[in-house]
């Protein structure tokens, strides 16, 4: 979602980009954090901040001919039992102002009572030649395809563009092959990693029968499976048609390939 944003904005005027929304923060602490963007300090006084803001907003639509300024907040995802932010109310306040605002939020950050006044696009992850054809990757891909590393690159990476974006960033730093499999590796052991801490907090039996079901079936049902509720399985399960999936095509390559309990320096040898 993060990239398609950047990527659909990048050459409009008057968008502002906020650092991210913690789960629990209140209609003030949002519009505070907006307002310290629009700013350019933390605002003492909520009231008067608005007025200010309001001055500006009125100033961008005379200048710019009614073409309203655009905020883009990112919300944190939440933990288990944490509060939502009440970013609805914020957005209605910003809207308000008269800007157009934009939430870059995953499923379980937003409040499931929704007020059907905003527009919701739910992006799905790309296939492997939507991933080839943005132009961003293109030298990347290029490597890739030519060191016969991009089927492994999209195994591991799956159709997430932030993926391939983090792994951009990387290369034009070192653009080599040795780059592209350190990256792969640390997606690796991070995957395995957010495994095997919350297997651990899990039965024995329990942990036996969810690697198996990953392993041959691909998925769990849920009606099959007892998982305790004070265990965060989000970092490598999502739920899916009352069926846990692997949450990343990374913890799903680890499982199928039995990279659970592989040290580093094995997995890059085998990479």
């Amino acid at each position: 979602k993060t990239v398609m944003i950047k990527s659909a904005l990048e050459k409009t005027p008057g968008v502002i980009y906020c650092p991210p929304i913690q789960p629990g923060f209140t209609h003030n602490e949002i519009l505070t954090t907006v307002f310290h963007c629009i700013l350019g300090n933390s605002p003492d006084n909520i009231n008067n901040a608005l007025l200010y803001v309001q001055k500006i907003v009125n100033w961008y639509l005379w200048k710019y001919k009614n073409d309203k300024p655009i905020v883009v907040i990112p919300v944190l995802e939440r933990g288990i039992g944490k509060p939502y932010a009440e970013i609805g109310a914020a957005a209605r306040t910003l809207a308000m102002l008269g800007f157009r605002v934009i939430l870059d939020v995953s499923d379980d950050a937003y409040q499931p009572e929704r007020n059907k006044r905003e527009m919701i696009m739910e992006v799905d992850l790309m296939s492997k030649e939507e991933i080839k054809s943005i132009k961003m990757f293109e030298v990347l891909i290029k490597q890739c395809e030519s060191k016969m590393l991009f089927d492994l690159v999209f195994a591991i990476l799956g159709g997430n563009p932030q993926k391939y974006y983090s792994l951009f960033k990387k290369y034009l730093e070192k653009p080599d092959e040795e780059t592209i499999k350190k990256f792969l590796v640390s997606e690796i052991t991070i995957a395995r990693s957010h495994f095997n801490n919350a297997q651990m907090k899990l039965p024995p039996e329990t942990r036996e029968y969810i690697l198996n079901q990953l392993k041959f079936k691909g998925q769990i049902v849920i009606d099959n499976v007892d998982i305790e509720k004070n265990v965060d399985v989000r970092d490598y399960l999502r739920l899916k048609d009352n069926k846990y999936l692997p949450s990343t095509p990374a913890v799903s390559f680890v499982i199928k390939t039995d990279l659970i309990k592989e040290k580093e320096n094995e997995i890059t040898f085998k990479l």
